[in-house]
């Protein structure tokens, strides 16, 4: 073992803390659920130093998720990494809407430009559950037909049917979060459709931009090779 993934634990009694608290919560028995994980978040995280000066550290160019990328890294190369559930560290989470879409939006987006690196972990990683890969399509989807629903009223049907298969799926995480109150279980659904509009806008910004760049680099290379003739 090389290095090890600890928790997140919260105080906090305001709702929204205790709807990232729960959502950290499900994660956290998904990552038990596996004798090794390929994400180590640095909130709570050791690392074995000679492990870590020998992969070269953290990249400094990613400005979010260098944890991410670092720990993919350490995976490839055959290292274990694990998930102790106990190696807990307190942490005041937002109270903001608004700061959550933010995050979660920025998470997307640096998200993808790490993918671009490693795109075997596109598909997802151990932090990333079947139900997640499935809500962020499904949010989009709900959104866009609503959207559509507001100037042509067949679409209605169509955003309700995918609502309902977004909340089908939400609904094991909301009635496991029970046991944080009630209003937090109830909740839960709406804290997972703003998480997933936002992490599916940032990594689509995100592939965007390395589109663009690949198509500009292109395009010099052949402007490049034009001007030689």
């Amino acid at each position: 073992v090389v290095g090890v993934q600890g928790a997140y634990a919260s105080d906090q009694t305001e709702l929204m803390p205790r709807l990232i608290q729960a959502d950290w919560e499900e994660t956290y028995r998904q990552l038990e659920a596996y004798p090794s994980t390929d994400v180590i978040r640095g909130f709570s995280a050791a690392f074995r130093r000679g492990v870590l000066v020998g992969a070269e550290g953290f990249d400094a160019s990613f400005a979010i998720g260098d944890d991410l990328e670092l720990s993919y890294r350490l995976a490839k190369s055959g290292r274990r990494l694990v998930f102790n559930p106990r190696a807990r560290v307190y942490h005041k989470h937002g109270d903001s809407v608004g700061r959550y879409f933010e995050r979660s939006l920025r998470d997307g987006l640096w998200r993808s430009l790490i993918h671009a690196r490693h795109p075997d972990k596109a598909a997802g990683d151990s932090q990333t559950s079947w139900a997640l890969r499935a809500e962020i399509p499904l949010a989009g989807l709900t959104l866009a037909s609503f959207l559509l629903g507001t100037h042509w009223r067949r679409f209605l049907p169509v955003a309700g049917v995918f609502a309902a298969l977004f909340t089908s799926i939400v609904a094991p995480s909301a009635w496991r979060a029970r046991k944080s109150g009630a209003e937090v279980a109830l909740t839960i659904p709406g804290l997972h459709f703003v998480r997933s509009l936002a992490l599916g806008s940032g990594m689509a910004i995100g592939r965007g931009t390395i589109v663009g760049q690949r198509v500009a680099d292109r395009l010099t290379r052949l402007t490049r090779l034009f001007r030689r003739d």
